[in-house]
């Protein structure tokens, strides 16, 4: 755990900033319209689900959890027509608030996760979270609109950087590199127990119990490398599509990345190729 909380949570941590920033920008944007930008609101939604993914590799459950509300919140208000609810446009807000504190928590080692130093995170001062602040009262003049956060730290709402979209989980498998779309990722974990099936193809390791599920792992290697290579210790990226979970075999520790490289797994098309059913 503390190898992956050293290599991964540096990472979620540079991107938490970012994702919260694009969050904030909607409700930001109300100074403006009143009833919200709705391109902003797509992009915020975009930000809670990346971070719902990344807060879930970490193990940062809080944090997933309120991602996970802000991001079915702010789906909610992309399928209505109208002007948001203020009591809704509230209530996401307070969730915000609470997901920034959580994140600056994690980040002091307030958490329960030992604080980083910053040669663990060099790139981490120059990208720290925004402060998330609600004035004393709603905008004057503006009939129902929702108490609104004010920019502090690092700018206005007109300088905030979108959040990259293309976070991925990369590994090796043999002497190729793969990639898991963020969408595609449900966690990171050492490798439990495996039970063999004596009748699989080679390149099903067996079978795991994760949290009493029943999950196959597919070490990808095998698809093209000869029959019994030397596997090391390794680890376990579990994918999730829908209903859907598969764990990958893994030689070295996975990161999480912002930029692509090797080969993409493309989750559904691999079920459906090699006839595997995964465990939901």
């Amino acid at each position: 755990m503390n190898e992956l909380h050293s290599t991964l949570l540096p990472i979620f941590l540079e991107e938490a900033g970012d994702n919260l920033k694009g969050i904030l920008g909607y409700f930001q944007s109300f100074k403006t319209d009143r009833d919200g930008d709705r391109r902003e609101l797509e992009q915020a939604w975009r930000c809670a689900h990346t971070l719902k993914g990344a807060a879930g590799l970490v193990r940062l459950p809080r944090i997933r959890e309120l991602a996970e509300t802000l991001e079915n919140g702010l789906e909610a208000l992309l399928d209505s027509q109208g002007r948001p609810p203020r009591a809704r446009v509230e209530s996401l807000f307070a969730a915000l608030k609470e997901m920034a504190a959580q994140i600056k928590a994690v980040r002091a080692g307030a958490a329960g996760v030992p604080a980083l130093s910053p040669e663990a995170a060099p790139g981490l001062a120059a990208r720290e979270a925004p402060e998330i602040v609600a004035p004393a009262a709603p905008l004057s003049g503006e009939v129902g609109a929702p108490a609104l956060p004010a920019a502090t730290g690092e700018g206005e709402a007109s300088s905030l950087q979108a959040a990259p979209e293309n976070v991925c989980c990369r590994f090796r498998a043999g002497h190729q590199e793969y990639f898991l779309d963020m969408k595609d990722m449900a966690e990171i974990a050492g490798l439990p127990r495996l039970v063999p099936l004596p009748l699989a193809p080679s390149y099903i390791l067996g079978l795991i119990s994760l949290r009493g599920a029943a999950l196959p792992v597919v070490d990808l290697a095998s698809l093209s490398a000869p029959l019994g290579r030397t596997r090391p210790a390794g680890h376990l990226v579990v994918g999730q599509a829908g209903n859907e979970r598969i764990g990958f075999f893994a030689d070295d520790l996975p990161s999480l990345s912002p930029e692509t490289a090797g080969v993409r797994v493309d989750l559904k098309q691999f079920v459906q190729r090699f006839a595997i059913k995964a465990s939901g």
